[in-house]
């Protein structure tokens, strides 16, 4: 398979599904997933779902069986992401993008990554953007896992955007008042020199 950007090797979705057999036989790992405070899910080496918690399940309104061996994108909606038959990672646009970059760099340094990333979700040409933060954290079981976790910040980005508009009105503003402030000084120092 063809790729613009991250490796486009995937396990057969059969595979994926024993892997996932064999993580929950452990008593602890679906707890400690679903007690993340929002949409978690465990990935193998190819950024496959191994795991999902329900949060993530029923933001995207799909039950957990059909979400394994799905990529974070595909999972999500990602138009991008079905532009090209190796699916989530592999466009051109997928360099830019924060989820993808977040794993590949927490894999290749076996350390947590923190990204943030807009990702354009839609169906029948309605798009919308979802501006998400992520951490993509290595665990080690009986192989490498990739914890990805996921937060909304479309507020905070929202709030941002809001912030930045009024403070540039507020100085549009004062830069106004200065000027005119300051032709007046100048008026009356031309009418008092008269």
């Amino acid at each position: 398979m063809n790729t613009e950007f991250a490796p486009a090797e995937r396990l057969p979705v059969e595979e994926v599904r024993e892997c996932h057999r064999r993580l929950l036989a452990s008593p602890l790992v679906q707890p400690l997933l679903e007690s993340f405070p929002g949409p978690a899910l465990v990935l193998n080496g190819n950024r496959q779902a191994v795991l999902v918690n329900r949060k993530l399940a029923r933001l995207v309104g799909r039950p957990i069986e059909e979400l394994i061996g799905m990529r974070p994108g595909e999972i999500l909606g990602c138009i991008r992401a079905a532009e090209d038959d190796a699916g989530c990672g592999t466009t051109r646009f997928c360099r830019y993008c924060g989820a993808v970059r977040g794993i590949l760099a927490s894999q290749a340094a076996r350390a947590e990554a923190v990204e943030e990333c807009r990702i354009l979700v839609g169906q029948g040409g309605a798009e919308a953007a979802l501006d998400l933060r992520v951490w993509a954290t290595p665990i080690e079981m009986e192989e490498p896992y990739t914890v990805f976790a996921v937060q909304d910040i479309s507020d905070e980005k929202r709030r941002a955007v809001l912030e930045r508009m009024f403070f540039h009105d507020i100085l549009n503003l004062v830069s106004g008042l200065s000027g005119l402030v300051e032709a007046c000084r100048s008026s009356k120092t031309r009418r008092m020199i008269s």
